[in-house]
Order: structure tokens, then sequence, then C-alpha cells
């Protein structure tokens, strides 16, 4: 997953500067990425381009791997598609943090709408606070356990992480209104971005 995204900002860094993408990915040697690297199939990436500056990186995933998909699929800013079998439980991770900044600006907005925040998660969904439903669930399909304080406008989210007990797993992260209190380590703005550029790039179900 890192590698094909690594290939992907360096076009799109490229992009930028050229205001067109390379004719193909040895143009980005050695200035914007250290070499062109191979899949842990030892197959390569497929690179190609399209008219209004488009391009497309694919891999091809064996069989093996995944059984409904069959390739991951970068595009300009963001995955097109990408197989949850490939994630590694550090990318996961990364990800639980972004599907709980989602949910903290819905629950930002319904606070505003009615003046108390939702009893449950699922109400975000139902109401189109949060599209979609899986996004109350994380990688593990463990849902997040959210409290609401009697007060009705303070919370507690918690993605339990791998185990889905929480307080036992290095996986887990916990929100309190709005506020990371347990977040992993190391965390950075850059994961954050890596994540939200899967979401920006047209990766969720609609």
């Amino acid at each position: 997953m890192r590698d094909i995204e690594s290939l992907g900002e360096a076009v799109d860094t490229y992009l930028q500067d050229y205001n067109s993408p390379p004719d193909c990915l040895q143009q980005l040697v050695p200035v914007y990425i250290d070499y062109i690297p191979k899949s842990p199939w030892n197959t390569s990436y497929l690179y190609s381009t399209h008219p209004d500056k488009y391009f497309e990186i694919t891999l091809a995933l064996p069989s093996a791997v995944c059984k409904d998909i069959t390739q991951l699929k970068y595009a300009n800013n963001g995955f097109l598609q990408y197989a949850d079998c490939t994630l590694t439980d550090e990318e996961k991770h990364w990800f639980t943090y972004y599907q709980l900044s989602t949910i903290r600006i819905a629950l930002g907005v319904y606070l505003v709408d009615y003046n108390f925040c939702a009893s449950n998660l699922q109400i975000l969904v139902d109401d189109h606070y949060i599209e979609p439903a899986s996004s109350i669930y994380d990688l593990y399909n463990h849902l997040f356990l959210y409290t609401l304080k009697p007060d009705k406008i303070h919370y507690t989210v918690i993605a339990p992480g791998k185990d889905s007990i929480p307080g036992n797993d290095p996986y887990e992260v916990w929100m309190n209104t709005g506020q990371f209190t347990y977040l992993p380590d190391p965390w950075s703005i850059y994961k954050y971005q890596y994540k939200k550029g899967i979401f920006e790039g047209g990766l969720l179900p609609k």
C-alpha cells in the first residue's frame, strides 16, 4: 500500500511542478523518488496517463491475496481502489484516526443543529451526517464504542483496536469530545493526510 501511494504522491508533485504528469515512472527518479519499487510479489506497478492531466497507477493482486479485489488503483490525489487485506495493522490504525476525525465533525454539526449530540452513532448514518454505514466500524469490523455524557454534549468514542477490548490493544484510539486522548506512537500529520487522501480520492463507496 505504501509503495503505490508513494509513487502516486511523487507523480502528483511532478504534475504540480510541470503542469503535466511524467511520461513514465522512471522520470521521477531521482528528484521525486529514489527508485521505482517492486510490489511485495516482485511485480511491477503499471502506469498510464490520460487527457486532462489524469494518471493512474495500478497493481494486480495475486488471487491468493484477496478474493474479491483484483487490483489496487491510485489516481490523481488518492486511491480509487484498495483492499483491506493489503493493509498492515499500522495502516489500519492510521485509517481509524481519520474515521474518528470524520465522526468528530459529524457530531459537531449535529450538535449545532440540535443543541445536543446524537445518542448513538447509527443516528449519524441514518440522518446522513456521515456516510457510508461502514464509517462507524473499524477495519477489524468492530463498532466504535460511543458513550454520551448526561449533559448530552460531552462524549467518548473508542476504537477498541484489533482485540476489541478497550485498554488492551496498542492499535486502539480514544476521543473525548473531539480531543484525541489516546493515540498510536508515533503519530504525525503526514500519516493523517495519507489516509485522508484515500477518502478524498473517491475510495468510499457511495
